[in-house]
């Protein structure tokens, strides 16, 4: 290997894991050494080992099997070369979507950047229907705002419908029931805009927002007789909402104001008592849904608290071909918020989803993918659902082609809390890939789900570029903050993992691997057997 010495002008990780501090001269590798004088602008050539330079835009490429890293041009010849300005960022050599249709460049301080639109998804609209939950009706034709239909399932299921505009809202919007999705599987490409500025939050199909009295036994515990066992699956208060926070790799207090806000979903607890000695949980005796809010306020006179069952909310279109484009909604409840599952000859689904959230699913996860599409998700948040945030497997859960399985984009998208409202489980996890399902996250956060916030099994492929881990609210072992297993593979570009009760990587299975850069120093867990390998990005 090629050596060249290098100057710092600020301080990096090194190929190694260790930092290279600012103002001290280092030996590196030609390749590793062009890209910090180059790609980075993190140190000076003393040496003038990179001149002349090449014409060709300088690249970096991973031989997957052996780890060896080379500097290449455009034409894939060995080179050094400079590049100006923001670098180009390739897709690593190995990760199996290379026709994403991304385009990536690295800034000088290392962040990586994209111009991709998800508004560029948005089908072209025919016919566009309106509705207005406020002083919308069914009767209207819905074809102008002044005629608006009053639920959005009714315009889902016109059978001429391209676009859904909604309309007329003065404050978030709680639709309950038919109102909302209600499970609603369009039968074509269709795009739902919520430009209101205020949130449509659909429910699943039997939500509720029920009255509460004082518990006979319990002062600080209210119940509501009007919701059954079935349909009080889950309980989450709709009177709070807040911005994620969370602490990045430099200690600074991060809000994500440009993100869908988490409302505030209860924990399922065994008993009344439990309610009780405990705020922000939820019980149903058979008779009485029982619940203690986050804050002890009173809920005597009001219907804030939102009862979901285990109904599905949102859907994919039953078709082949089509497209969903949703904006602003939020899908609260459900047995999973947004579910697309089809079998393997149900195929070419686009889903999109623009400032969208997935919050307290009662039973299963936020978004659930089980089938052959293509996902975008951008700034989208997966909040307390009942086990994983964002699930991907492929069509029919089987494994068996990489056509089967769906590819999934997710841009600066959040996931937190999931698995931590009452799930026994213990792979609880913020966004989870299996089969052959391949994962592109760019900037995402990831933190405070029960178990290991990312896991990936199977033969699953996942690429992140700048993004933020936590560690895993149990303390068990083998909770990591990223476990690879089976032949499972990911790419880590700029990934910080937080420390916690376990070790923060895992490639677990000797078929896994963990290709790592500028991620600080990654080392596999105890008893890994997989690979964990530097790469350049």
């Amino acid at each position: 290997m090629s050596t060249m010495r290098v100057t710092m002008t600020r301080t990096t990780m090194g190929e190694s894991g260790s930092l290279l501090t600012a103002g001290s001269t280092y030996t590196v590798s030609t390749a590793f050494g062009a890209y910090l004088v180059g790609q980075a602008k993190a140190a000076t050539d003393p040496d003038g080992a990179l001149s002349p330079l090449g014409s060709e835009p300088l690249r970096l490429a991973t031989n997957p099997v052996t780890g060896a890293a080379s500097a290449v041009d455009g034409g894939g010849t060995t080179a050094l070369a400079l590049s100006l300005g923001l670098a180009p960022v390739s897709t690593p050599v190995g990760f199996r979507w290379t026709d994403h249709g991304l385009t990536l460049r690295r800034s000088a301080n290392g962040a990586v950047q994209t111009d991709w639109l998800i508004t560029d998804l948005i089908p072209t609209p025919t016919v566009t229907y309106y509705v207005n939950p406020l002083t919308g009706s069914d009767a209207n034709s819905g074809l102008t705002s002044g005629l608006a239909l009053a639920n959005l399932s009714t315009a889902l299921a016109k059978a001429d419908v391209d676009q859904i505009i909604i309309t007329g809202l003065t404050a978030d919007y709680i639709a309950l029931g038919a109102k909302g999705w209600n499970n609603t599987q369009p039968t074509r490409s269709v795009s739902v805009l919520n430009r209101t500025g205020y949130r449509f939050i659909s429910c699943d199909a039997s939500a509720t927002l029920p009255t509460w009295a004082v518990n006979g036994t319990y002062s600080n515990v209210y119940q509501s007789s009007a919701v059954s066992a079935a349909n009080g699956r889950q309980v989450t208060d709709m009177s709070t909402s807040a911005y994620l926070t969370y602490v990045d790799r430099n200690g600074t207090t991060q809000t994500l104001s440009n993100q869908p806000k988490r409302f505030r979903t209860l924990k399922r607890v065994a008993s009344l008592a439990l309610v009780a000695a405990e705020a922000g949980t939820y019980f149903h005796d058979g008779t009485y849904l029982q619940v203690r809010p986050h804050d002890d306020r009173v809920l005597t006179g009001t219907t804030t608290m939102l009862a979901t069952s285990d109904s599905n909310n949102g859907r994919m279109p039953a078709v082949s071909s089509a497209t969903i484009y949703a904006e602003n909604i939020d899908f609260v409840g459900g047995y999973r918020a947004f579910l697309a599952l089809h079998a393997d000859t149900v195929t070419g689904h686009i889903l999109a989803f623009n400032g969208c959230s997935f919050q307290g699913a009662s039973t299963s996860g936020g978004l659930m993918i089980e089938a052959a599409c293509k996902v975008y998700l951008y700034r989208c948040g997966a909040y307390d659902n009942y086990t994983d945030g964002f699930n991907y497997h492929a069509a029919g859960n089987d494994a068996a082609t990489e056509a089967d399985a769906p590819s999934v984009l997710e841009v600066e998208c959040v996931a937190i809390g999931n698995g931590s409202t009452g799930s026994s489980g213990t792979s609880d996890n913020a966004s989870t890939a299996h089969e052959y399902t391949e994962v592109i996250g760019l900037n995402c956060v990831y933190v405070n789900s029960d178990d290991s916030p990312v896991v990936d099994i199977n033969n699953a492929h996942r690429w992140m570029m700048g993004c933020h881990i936590g560690a895993a609210l149990t303390t068990a072992a083998g909770r990591h903050n990223i476990k690879l297993a089976n032949t499972a593979k990911a790419w880590l570009d700029g990934v910080f993992a937080e420390l916690g009760a376990n070790e923060r990587w895992l490639s677990e299975t000797s078929a896994s691997t963990l290709y790592h850069f500028n991620s600080g120093a990654v080392v596999n867990g105890s008893g890994g057997a997989g690979v964990v390998r530097a790469y350049l990005g």
